[in-house]
């Protein structure tokens, strides 16, 4: 009888140390950690992706835009990627640029993306193209890109490049250096080496070495003879004396002031000093001293 009563109370011992925490629960099966998401990589807007790695495309990689914001139900939502055409990069960044001592350049070989807001065909031969960036590519405008350009980085394709021009709401993405232009105080992606239009095509085609504009040869003098007929063959409004560029020419339209809200159709020329020597006919001297577009 005693034998029986030790043995109940070994195995009575036994239950109590093996529940001492009360009914217990199942073990719980092991599995893989949850997956840590990949650190994003942002071009170059460091305020859209925190955390990520300040960066710029290459050529022939593939980067990632801006990273999209967690899902309702946590889980993250699948980020995009772009992916560039593989483009050779000029060994001079700044070929084909005539007075190139104005821009200073900020990086080469740099791929940017935007959408086409407005394009000028400049009395120069240039085509600027202003483009309002896509989302990540903020970091390359400055406060003159949004106080002159509307928000918007200025692209040039120069004479003589083979790029066809892209309309206005076109998203491309440009390749090219990426400079200040100390003349206007704004970024510019200048020259362009190649652009991607939206139908998926890439064309590349370098400007030649030797500018196909001069603004020190011709008329942009001041369409010599200030007063005089300034009409006849160069076709020079004689109340306009530009340096540094070419002649605002009479019987062709209004002009506005290059970077200014105008509508046109005609822009005075980048980077030129413009006197006015007669009757400000395109109301361009607003504060009245002489000098046009300042």
């Amino acid at each position: 009888m005693f034998a029986k009563r030790w043995v109940l109370g070994v195995a009575v011992a036994v239950g109590l140390t093996a529940c001492s925490g009360g009914v217990a629960s199942p073990p719980r099966a092991e599995g893989p950690a949850s997956p840590t998401p990949p650190l994003q990589t942002c071009y170059p807007d460091l305020e859209a992706c925190p955390g990520g790695i300040y960066g710029s495309p290459v050529p022939s990689g593939t980067g990632t835009n801006t990273p999209a914001a967690d899902s309702p139900s946590g889980r993250p939502k699948k980020t995009t990627h772009a992916t560039f055409a593989s483009v050779d990069c000029p060994s001079d960044s700044l070929r084909g640029v005539y007075h190139s001592y104005r821009l200073h350049v900020l990086k080469a070989c740099q791929w940017y993306v935007g959408t086409v807001e407005r394009v000028i065909h400049e009395d120069d031969g240039d085509y600027h193209v202003d483009v309002a960036p896509a989302s990540g590519y903020k970091g390359f405008l400055d406060s003159d890109n949004y106080s002159a350009q509307h928000g918007q980085l200025v692209i040039e394709v120069m004479p003589g490049q083979a790029l066809p021009i892209p309309s206005v709401g076109e998203r491309i993405s440009v390749f090219g250096t990426w400079v200040y232009d100390a003349d206007h105080g704004w970024n510019e992606i200048h020259p362009v080496w190649a652009i991607t239009y939206s139908s998926g095509k890439t064309v590349d085609s370098l400007p030649p070495r030797t500018p196909q504009h001069d603004p020190d040869a011709g008329s942009g003098g001041g369409g010599s003879g200030g007063g005089s007929g300034g009409s006849g063959s160069s076709g020079c409004d004689p109340d306009y004396v530009v340096t540094g560029g070419p002649c605002l020419k009479a019987g062709i339209g209004d002009y506005d002031c290059y970077g200014g809200g105008g509508d046109g159709p005609n822009y005075t020329p980048s980077g030129a000093t413009i006197k006015v020597v007669g009757t400000d006919v395109f109301r361009l001297d607003s504060d009245h001293d002489g000098l046009a577009c300042e």
